[in-house]
């Protein structure tokens, strides 16, 4: 049963109008005016509206949850609704990627990301520990190549992490935020490992260094013992006198260097130890006509020419010079200090053959400033032969008594009672 659009009287099926007031009653076939505006105003989509669906569709609002991992799971809620991540690149994770990956768990992609590149760094600091006090040109330089290989991939491996690591811990949590783990642990037991790799390599090169230092010097010099000497004197065959080349020791220079030593600027009275100059230096030398040897020294690294000397024949001077040939200045044997030293006959380098004591230095050098290596003073002549003088070893120093044989060419040392508890022998 019909009624009345205007009132809403109810209506018989065959009323044209309405009883009540009179208002024309529509057939079925017609739709009033204001019924059509009504549906079509309800239908109709506003620009405003369109507007509120598209920002809904391009920010989805993420899932409900605590403030914990807040920042991903919004960027979780884009990547379930396949848009692309509000931040494209993520600073944080560029800078302290080992550091969250760690944190988060992210081993897998840790031992494929982060893990390589610093074992790669933790190989080369012991390779560089054992290049560096080897001198070995070739492993310092194959250390460099490392070295920057290691920081190279290392910067590409944080770029990398910085852009994709958002979608690695999406994969890793099945896009759960809240599944997200967190772990200080990781990060401490991280750090601790990563420290005592770099540790234990520098050790290793250390200590391979060090074994290399004592092979080679076990060669110099060799010597025989008291058991094995000789009881009819001394013999060449039962002496094998090495030259050793001790910075800081010695005036007297062996014959075929005679160049090295220690010299003295005559006008600035500033003395000069040859042998300090060739640090990371080769060192190449030429007999010029008249005798003279010119002597250039090298970069280790590169063989650029880092100095040059000249060196008189008569090995009283050396002139220096600079890289270009530029004359610096000119250095003469420094003469002996005020008061007495030592007597020239004295000066040189000895080879220990005995030592009953078992302190003695296998060298020893003599000249007017040192005796095997340290000042001497309070000189005191005992006879013609043997001379009592204090050494000035920190930090309280001892006297010594020392006898020279002209004939045998020996230095034997003497303790408070006479008796002889190291004997030496010039090297030849």
């Amino acid at each position: 049963m019909p009624f009345c659009q205007r009132c809403g009287c109810k209506l018989e099926d065959t009323a044209r109008f309405c009883p009540s007031c009179g208002q024309a009653v529509a057939s079925g076939k017609e739709m009033p005016a204001n019924i059509e505006e009504k549906i079509k105003g309800f239908l109709q989509i506003t620009p405003e509206m369109e507007q509120e669906q598209m920002e809904a569709w391009e920010n989805p609002a993420p899932p409900a949850g605590n403030l914990k991992n807040r920042h991903f799971r919004e960027q979780f809620a884009r990547i379930n609704a396949g848009k692309p991540l509000e931040l494209k690149y993520n600073l944080f994770s560029m800078v302290f990627g080992p550091f969250q990956q760690l944190y988060h768990k992210s081993y897998s992609l840790f031992a494929k990301t982060y893990l390589p590149v610093m074992l790669l760094l933790a190989i080369d600091a012991g390779l560089s520990a054992y290049a560096g006090l080897t001198f070995d040109p070739t492993l310092l330089t194959i250390s460099l190549a490392l070295n920057g290989i290691g920081l190279f991939w290392g910067l590409g491996v944080a770029i990398l992490n910085g852009k994709n690591y958002v979608h690695a811990l999406y994969k890793q949590t099945d896009g759960n935020a809240d599944a997200i783990p967190a772990s200080p642990l990781s990060v401490v037991l991280g750090c601790v490992i990563l420290a005592a790799s770099i540790g234990l390599s520098n050790w290793l090169g250390y200590s391979l260094a060090m074994e290399q230092w004592e092979d080679e010097l076990q060669n110099f010099p060799a010597y025989t013992d008291q058991e094995t000497m000789p009881q009819d004197g001394w013999s060449e065959d039962a002496l094998i006198a090495t030259t050793i080349i001790m910075p800081n020791d010695y005036v007297v220079a062996p014959a075929e260097t005679p160049w090295y030593g220690v010299w003295q600027d005559p006008v600035r009275g500033y003395r000069f130890t040859y042998e300090e100059s060739l640090n990371y230096c080769s060192e190449q030398a030429q007999q010029l006509e008249g005798g003279s040897y010119q002597i250039r020294q090298t970069d280790n690294y590169d063989d650029s020419l880092f100095a040059q000397y000249i060196c008189a024949a008569d090995g009283t001077t050396l002139e220096e010079y600079d890289a270009a040939g530029t004359f610096l200045t000119s250095y003469s044997r420094p003469d002996a200090p005020d008061g007495t030293s030592l007597p020239r006959d004295w000066w040189g380098i000895y080879t220990l053959v005995s030592d009953s004591s078992g302190l003695a230095s296998s060298t020893l050098t003599i000249d007017a400033y040192q005796f095997g290596g340290y000042l001497y003073t309070e000189l005191e002549q005992l006879d013609d032969q043997t001379f009592k003088f204090f050494q000035s070893v920190a930090p309280d120093g001892w006297y010594e008594t020392a006898r020279y044989d002209a004939a045998e060419q020996t230095i034997a040392l003497l303790d408070d009672t006479g008796t002889v508890y190291a004997l030496y022998h010039k090297a030849t």
